[in-house]
């Protein structure tokens, strides 16, 4: 029998309070997503350097354009490979501290690795299942303007309709599509069925995902709540008021990144256990973990 919602809960807390590291791959990425955007800062510039272009009179020529696509699409790998990297580390991390009640960076590149390529893969296809809707409501916006000869007010009510369109779109893509890397890795799925498998547990068990997002948004709303109330203390002090304010801006972002992301991925990963696997397949994966430690 399946655990209650209170019980994984209560679990998740006591394995992340004993196993806090877990929150220690999302910094990494963090801090691999600021390296990576100030090296595109300093290519940029070195570009703009070498083909002679004043940035007063900043025009785009072909092979800025062509520079900056490629810039963009390395830069979007990179991201996108750490991020698989890390989300695989930290799952099963989680696996770790859940079956065996610790967990450390022993065998971290086994751990990463094990499930990186299908993370990387189901990563790109959620990419485009974002995106490919932007350029059916571009492409209904140029009709319409055709259509209705550039008058505003349709144009205008269409444009509102599009986006809460896609709003809604992208936060019921969310919904459906939060379980999809615990499944990949648990279950040890390649990209597509992890897809599959993480709509399904979704549907299946509807309520509780709902409750565990909702949870966790409401614990990060709280921690922000907390990080804008201390900066804004420092902010009405004179001179180094703006910086005190930023250095707790980015202590505060740290700091929830770190909680947050622990403890969501051990919630996470309680409730997939719990909730999408048999007990066969928890005997198995038990057996796999005590093996791999």
């Amino acid at each position: 029998m399946s655990k209650s919602f209170e019980e994984i809960l209560q679990d998740s807390y006591e394995i992340w309070k004993k196993n806090i590291i877990i929150g220690l791959p999302a910094l990494l990425t963090l801090f691999s997503i600021i390296f990576a955007l100030i090296f595109l800062a300093i290519v940029i510039a070195i570009l703009i350097l070498f083909l002679g272009i004043e940035i007063e009179t900043l025009k785009m020529n072909l092979q800025l354009g062509v520079a900056l696509i490629l810039l963009s699409i390395l830069f979007f790998l990179f991201i996108t490979t750490v991020n698989a990297f890390m989300i695989s580390l930290a799952i099963n991390m989680s696996i770790e501290a859940i079956e065996n009640g610790r967990t450390g960076f022993n065998l971290i590149f086994y751990k990463g690795a094990k499930n990186f390529f299908p993370i990387f893969i189901a990563s790109i296809i959620i990419f485009f299942l974002y995106v490919i809707p932007i350029f059916f409501f571009v492409g209904l916006e140029f009709i319409l303007v055709k259509v209705f000869s550039f008058n505003l007010i349709p144009l205008i009510g269409a444009a509102i309709i599009g986006i809460g369109i896609y709003t809604l779109y992208i936060f019921c893509l969310g919904l459906l599509l939060a379980p999809v890397n615990y499944a990949i890795v648990i279950e040890n799925l390649d990209g597509i069925s992890g897809i599959k498998r993480g709509v399904e547990f979704f549907m299946r068990n509807k309520l509780v995902c709902i409750l565990l997002i909702s949870l966790l948004s409401g614990i990060n709303t709280l921690l922000s709540i907390i990080g804008n109330s201390v900066a804004s203390i420092f902010s009405v002090i004179p001179l180094i008021g703006p910086i005190l304010t930023t250095l707790t801006y980015i202590g505060f972002l740290i700091v929830a990144i770190f909680i947050m992301s622990g403890i969501s991925t051990v919630m996470w990963t309680k409730t997939y256990i719990e909730r999408g696997l048999d007990k066969n397949y928890l005997e198995k994966l038990k057996k796999s973990v005590v093996r791999s430690s």
